[in-house]
């Protein structure tokens, strides 16, 4: 059973994220200097951003008397390191007390050349899940072509999922979940 679809449109940008990340693109000032690189995220911030993602979805929730509700994804910062890969999808079972992100990121481990290995946690709240994927190791390479697979992770949950939301990190909006026997 499929809960919600993802709009076409985030899964466009997520691709195009991945496509031009670190490409040497400049920003828009005068003079053509290179954009500022952002330092790394902590998982402490990531932390964080979950807890306030979860925040403006439950209050989404609370506005719409209990509802599933639209979330309007928070304005975009170029400056700020995104820190975490953006899930697409999740699955899970009926009384599973864990969900299966699906994502893009790095086509190997990182015990190959361009490869990565990644990690998931869940900060949860009465009314959704946000999962915070992130990459722990990238294998050497002097140059990597700009290739994305899609790979998959299983993350423990406190309780079941029930009729709680998944919500990607990045936007902060649910994502399409299949919820299976």
């Amino acid at each position: 059973m499929r809960r919600s679809s993802v709009p076409e449109f985030l899964l466009v940008g997520a691709a195009t994220v991945l496509l031009v990340a670190g490409c040497g693109l400049t920003s828009g000032r005068s003079g053509g200097d290179p954009a500022a690189v952002a330092e790394p995220v902590s998982m402490e911030r990531l932390r964080q951003q979950a807890r306030e993602v979860l925040a403006r979805y439950d209050e989404a929730v609370r506005e719409a008397g209990g509802a599933p509700a639209p979330v309007t994804p928070p304005p975009w910062d170029p400056g700020e390191a995104l820190g975490a890969n953006a899930i697409q999808s999740a699955t899970t079972s009926r009384a599973g007390r864990e969900i299966t992100v699906t994502f893009y990121g790095a086509p190997g481990p990182a015990s190959r050349p361009c490869g990565a290995d990644y990690t998931a946690e869940t900060v949860e709240s009465a009314t959704a899940v946000a999962v915070i994927v992130t990459e722990t190791a990238r294998g050497t390479a002097d140059v990597c072509p700009a290739i994305a697979a899609w790979r998959t992770l299983t993350v423990p949950l406190d309780r079941p999922l029930g009729e709680r939301a998944v919500l990607e990190l990045q936007q902060g909006v649910p994502v399409e979940v299949t919820v299976s026997g």
